[in-house]
């Protein structure tokens, strides 16, 4: 995920990276370890964000069941 939530499309490459490089600093400064996976907002992705997910050492991860959670 990212720190804000934008569509990742959107972003530049250099605001892609800082939003998960702040995200990984969180995460490892709260539980000590760098996550191994990267869901991205709203699933909006395309060939260039999962190419830079994918060179920061990340696998994308999409879900394909929508439990409608966020509902109500």
């Amino acid at each position: 995920h990212t720190w804000t939530h934008h569509l990742i499309t959107a972003l530049n490459s250099e605001q892609l990276v800082a939003e998960i490089k702040y995200n990984e600093a969180i995460i490892y400064k709260t539980i000590g370890k760098i996550p191994l996976f990267f869901r991205p907002p709203y699933g909006d992705n395309d060939d260039r964000t999962r190419a830079i997910v994918a060179a920061m050492g990340y696998r994308t991860v999409i879900w394909n069941f929508d439990t409608h959670d966020a509902v109500n």
